[in-house]
């Protein structure tokens, strides 16, 4: 008797399930979810256009999205429908799925928003690597207008179907909801039966974007051996050796920096830095070798282009495999200090620092003391000038060399004593605002070393890691632009010595050429490798800098033309840098699809060159390890 009340309790569990509340809930949580996806993406991801036409490109870019969902939905439903557990589990198991469906949806708009790109595995996997550091950067980001206003478009989207389940106007209210992803579905189900346009629709999905691999494209051709610099031992350093002031500005774009500025971006008011320019060497066509300041110090400090992938080797144990300048000068009897306003637990820049070979490091956790915080990581740049000055002092007449990273002009960029800016433009006038700060704090440094009456034997080079885009082209930040306001940096070298040139050039430079040009300073030479000295005047043929997220974009310059590609979208651009500084005209329409496929492929033989070399340093230096 008992086991014939068990089988109708469970019928009715099950029928309970399938076409009751829960059905209307799950039709509601699908219709209610997608509706809000393509919204947001006709405001992210629609282009230019009128309005019909934003929602035609939005929609056709959503398509797969809006299928996989469906069908995700309809699987988990079913599935769930059929396993022996009671019909509240199967409810929350549903709403589970639907909403790491929505949370995946709309991590992937709010990260296109900020960079033009979906994030991958490998950047996802990056990010749970570093969670701890990486929250407030997701809690500042989230503080945005825009990106609050997405956030809450979602919950309430999630949120209504759960609340409202349960009334009779729902039901109602559910099957237009319903409609508008399916209307997508067959508006758009045309274009899969055209050759090659499942590809292409794939390409835009943010669920398949987890899965796709960054280089849809092999690197054609043979891979040519990556040219290291090698570096005999520097001559021993005598007290008249100079000292070397090296002055690395976060996030700063040529741009928008006297006296480099070009285009039309806007200005910030550095009176310092331009007097200082007016004394020195002015490099107005210098680029970074990298959009993220891990792998840029490996450019500037060690002459060679980073791994070409999101991880940070370079911070691991015996991670950069080449000489790098704190190093050399060490050995040569230099005293060396790395120097930075952020924090050190992010991405270990202590391992970077160990590795580059310098003495000493000083990070936020070391300075902090009496000076207020600043962004996610950052610091009162105000505290660096003590610190240097004190370092500096306690190594009269002795060659030293310091390296000092600024923190403030990283977004958010917070001014001291204010909130951080939430709207776009907010933000731009606060980037303004504190670069003119950090040109105090720069002058504060040249200060010191003036006050130590050894800025006569002193070379004091100021540049940036990379620059910062406010989305002139889309993306904002700086991880995934390859455009000139993140590419070109500025780059000046004043030799207080007054044996170096002054003026301008315009020949075409690299933070490579750091090495070969400060160890030729202080009296050695370098033999081969990607740099060469900025005081050769012939510079550069091409030079070729990369975004930190794989796959998303790299560029090629000459001293003519800019090449732009990016090999996960398949896309290739080009400008003609004297007629168009602001990159607004593609003219790589210019150029035969054969020409543009091979300076493409040049792009990518490029990266995998430098991958080889790291990956073959590593698998030397482990085989040595185990004899």
């Amino acid at each position: 008797m008992m086991e014939a009340q068990a089988k109708p309790a469970a019928q009715a569990q099950g029928a309970s399930w399938l076409p009751g509340p829960a059905l209307r809930e799950a039709l509601g949580l699908a219709g209610s979810v997608l509706t809000a996806y393509l919204l947001v993406a006709t405001w992210v991801r629609g282009g230019d256009g009128s309005l019909p036409e934003r929602i035609a490109q939005a929609s056709a870019r959503s398509l797969v999205d809006v299928v996989l969902f469906l069908l995700g939905a309809g699987v988990s439903y079913g599935v769930l429908a059929v396993l022996p557990v009671p019909s509240r589990a199967r409810l929350w198991a549903f709403r589970a799925v639907a909403g790491a469906g929505a949370l995946l949806l709309a991590a992937q708009l709010l990260f296109h928003r900020e960079t033009g790109m979906f994030f991958s595995g490998d950047v996802a996997a990056y990010a749970l690597s570093n969670i701890g550091e990486l929250s407030k950067v997701l809690s500042g980001s989230a503080s945005n207008l825009a990106s609050l206003l997405i956030v809450a478009l979602f919950a309430a989207a999630f949120a209504l179907p759960l609340l409202l389940r349960d009334r009779a106007a729902w039901a109602g209210a559910m099957l237009p909801l319903l409609m508008v992803p399916l209307l997508v579905v067959v508006a758009q189900a045309g274009a899969l039966n055209r050759e090659g346009e499942g590809r292409v629709l794939a390409g835009h999905s943010a669920f398949v974007a987890l899965l796709r691999p960054p280089y849809p494209e092999a690197a054609g051709g043979e891979i040519p051996a990556y040219a290291a610099p090698e570096v005999p031992p520097l001559p021993a350093a005598g007290s008249d050796a100079p000292n070397i002031v090296l002055v690395v500005l976060e996030s700063t774009r040529a741009i928008s920096v006297p006296p480099f500025d070009s285009g039309s971006g806007p200005r910030a008011n550095m009176p310092h830095l331009q007097a200082l320019a007016a004394r020195s060497r002015v490099f107005t066509r210098a680029y970074t070798t990298t959009s993220h300041t891990s792998k840029a110090l490996t450019g500037i400090l060690c002459g060679i282009h980073p791994y070409p992938e999101m991880r940070i080797v370079e911070s691991r144990e015996g991670g950069i495999p080449a000489p790098c300048l704190p190093g050399l000068l060490g050995q040569a009897g230099y005293r060396t200090l790395f120097i930075q306003s952020a924090t050190g637990k992010f991405e270990n820049r202590p391992g970077l620092v160990a590795n580059a070979g310098f003495e000493a490091g000083l990070y936020k956790e070391q300075i902090a003391e009496g000076y207020a915080g600043s962004g996610y990581f950052g610091l009162d740049e105000g505290a660096i000038p003590p610190q240097f000055t004190r370092w500096w002092s306690a190594h009269p007449r002795t060659p030293k060399f310091a390296t000092i990273l600024t923190s403030m002009t990283h977004h958010p960029y917070q001014e001291l004593g204010k909130a951080a800016a939430a709207d776009d433009a907010g933000q731009r006038q606060a980037y303004l605002n504190v670069l003119e700060y950090t040109d105090q704090v720069l002058q504060r440094i040249i200060d010191a070393i003036e006050a130590s009456g050894e800025a006569g034997n002193t070379v004091l080079v100021v540049t940036g890691d990379h620059g910062e885009s406010f989305g002139e082209h889309g993306p904002r930040q700086h991880d995934s632009v390859p455009f000139e306001e993140v590419t070109r940096v500025p780059l000046l070298v004043r030799d207080g010595r007054d044996r170096l040139p002054t003026g301008t050039d315009d020949a075409l430079r690299q933070h490579l050429d750091l090495l070969p040009t400060l160890v030729g300073i202080a009296g050695g030479r370098v033999e081969g490798g990607p740099g060469r000295d900025l005081f050769d005047a012939a510079g550069h043929a091409q030079v070729v800098t990369s975004c930190w997220y794989a796959g998303a974009c790299m560029a090629t310059l000459t001293p003519t033309l800019k090449w732009v590609y990016a090999p996960s979208q398949r896309k290739l651009l080009a400008f003609d840098l004297a007629a168009d500084p602001d990159e607004a005209s593609d003219v790589s329409g210019r150029y035969s699809p054969a020409e543009r496929q091979e300076v493409a492929m040049a792009m990518l033989r490029h990266q995998e060159s430098i991958r080889r070399f790291f990956d073959g340093r590593a698998a030397s230096g482990a085989a040595q390890a185990t004899r």
